[in-house]
C-alpha cells in the first residue's frame, strides 16, 4: 500500500486542455467545465429574471447548447466568453418572452404588500415598484451587449475588467457600452445608477 506522500496527485488540466478534450467527446472534461462555470452562468441568468427556477433553466439550456455546439468553437481559449454569450443570448430571448408575465406577477405581489401596509407605506411601495418596473423595462430595451454588461455589473456586482475577461472583450469596449447603457437608462427610466 502506498503512503500518502507516494500517492500520485492527479493534475488539474488547463482550461484549453479541458475544452480540447470536451471537443473530442470527453464528457468528464465537459462536466468539469460545467462545474467551473455553472455558478457564474446562474448569476448572469438570475440578473435577468430574479427568479431561481428561470435562472436554472437558462443554465441548463446554456450547457446543452454549448455541448451540442462545442465543435464549432474555433479558439479553445475563448471558451468562457463564448459560453457567457450563449447564456446572455438565451437569457435575452427568454426574457423577451417572459417580461409580460413577470410584470403581471410583480403587480400581484405589490397588491398583496399594499394590502398589508398603511396608506403612506402603500404609496412608497408603489413608487418603488414603478421605479423598478421602469428600470427593468428600460434594461430590456438596451442592445444585447449593453444589457449583458449592465446585468453583470449591477446584478452580479462584477468589475468592468472582470466583465471584459468573461465576455472576451477589451476593457475600453466594456467601458464604452457601460457608459452608453447608463446614459440610455437614465433617459428612458429616469433612474440613476451609480457608475
Amino acid at each position: 500500500m502506498a503512503s500518502v506522500t507516494e500517492r500520485k496527485v492527479e493534475a488539474i488540466p488547463a482550461l484549453d486542455d479541458l475544452v480540447a478534450q470536451a471537443k473530442a467527446g470527453d464528457t468528464a472534461s465537459f462536466a468539469r467545465l460545467v462545474t467551473k462555470y455553472q455558478k457564474g452562468i446562474f448569476m448572469l441568468a438570475y440578473g435577468y429574471f430574479m427568479n431561481r427556477d428561470d435562472a436554472l433553466e437558462i443554465v441548463q439550456e446554456t450547457f446543452l447548447k454549448a455541448f451540442s455546439s462545442l465543435r464549432t468553437l474555433r479558439d479553445d481559449s475563448s471558451f468562457e466568453g463564448w459560453l457567457y454569450r450563449i447564456a446572455a443570448n438565451l437569457s435575452n430571448t427568454a426574457y423577451r418572452k417572459k417580461k409580460k408575465i413577470i410584470l403581471v406577477e410583480n403587480e400581484n405581489i405589490l397588491d398583496k404588500q399594499a394590502a398589508k401596509s398603511s396608506g403612506n407605506d402603500t404609496e412608497v411601495l408603489r413608487d418603488r415598484f414603478e421605479i423598478n418596473k421602469n428600470l427593468r423595462k428600460a434594461i430590456t430595451l438596451l442592445p444585447e451587449r449593453q444589457k449583458t454588461i449592465i446585468v453583470m455589473k449591477y446584478f452580479q456586482n462584477m468589475k468592468l475588467r472582470e466583465i471584459a475577461e468573461k465576455l472576451g472583450l477589451g476593457l475600453g469596449t466594456v467601458k464604452k457600452h457601460n457608459f452608453r447603457a447608463i446614459k440610455k437608462l437614465r433617459e428612458k427610466s429616469g433612474t440613476i445608477l451609480k457608475d
